[in-house]
């Protein structure tokens, strides 16, 4: 069932582009001011379709064929709403993109995490639509749509386990049963670690929690719920809300 979020009035957007591509579930390519131009959607961040840094993760496919398809009811035209920063990674466009449809008009950054179809995805300086990606997230979560379909099915494996046969859990969605021994902090992350596992959460969504992580979770026997990476030789999770975390007596 396809999901709508409200949009709210657009503040400073381009006039209507041209999408020439649609590349998964949160970058397109537009022709913005005469030139193919990649366009980034701000504030979300869909898994991968494309083996990379990050894995090809489950419901890649999904959140791409839902982007696609809202787009191409719109007639392959979307409008950008511009934030503080222009220009990101790789000079993409990074934009909130509105696509109008005949009943209604939607953003499809908002509109993709609320179908569960993307994790939110905050920075200090792309914050105008944050409130309400988080709103879509818990919705999603609360409905157990997309990326939480499996909340209560996904296998509940032991860090050590994963840490076995890592190959086999890299881009799965996992509930893992670990006891972070370390707590580590930087200007862009905190990190909970074991010897088997490590579990991440950005600095900018850290107030997403009524208290720091390693009073929360240190030293406590927990699962996490999400999708497993690898990194330097070691699963490893990005998370990003308190329903992603359930302290638990083994």
């Amino acid at each position: 069932m396809l999901v709508m979020s409200s949009c709210e009035k657009l503040v400073t957007v381009s006039n209507s582009c041209k999408v020439v591509e649609v590349i998964d579930g949160d970058t397109i390519k537009v022709i913005y001011n005469g030139a193919e131009t990649s366009v980034r959607y701000i504030g979300i961040d869909a898994p991968e379709t494309h083996s990379g840094e990050k894995p090809i993760g489950e419901y890649g496919q999904e959140a791409y064929q839902f982007n696609k398809k809202l787009i191409s009811e719109a007639g392959n035209k979307v409008t950008l709403e511009f934030d503080e920063q222009l220009y990101g990674t790789y000079h993409r466009l990074l934009a909130y993109v509105y696509v109008h449809l005949p009943a209604t008009t939607v953003m499809l950054n908002a509109d993709i995490i609320k179908n569960g179809l993307a994790w939110p995805l905050t920075y200090f300086d792309t914050s105008k639509h944050t409130k309400e990606f988080w709103s879509d997230y818990g919705y999603a979560y609360q409905h157990r749509l997309g990326l939480f379909s499996k909340y209560a099915t996904a296998p509940i494996v032991d860090a050590s386990t994963v840490d076995d046969n890592l190959s086999a859990y890299v881009g799965k969605l996992t509930w893992v049963k670990f006891h972070p021994t370390e707590y580590s902090t930087s200007s862009y992350f905190v990190s909970l670690s074991s010897t088997y596992f490590n579990v991440t959460v950005r600095t900018p969504e850290l107030g997403e929690f009524s208290t720091p992580l390693n009073t929360l979770y240190l030293n406590k026997n927990i699962r996490v719920y999400g999708e497993v990476w690898e990194r330097y030789g070691k699963g490893e999770m990005l998370l990003h809300a308190p329903f992603e975390f359930k302290i638990i007596d083994r």
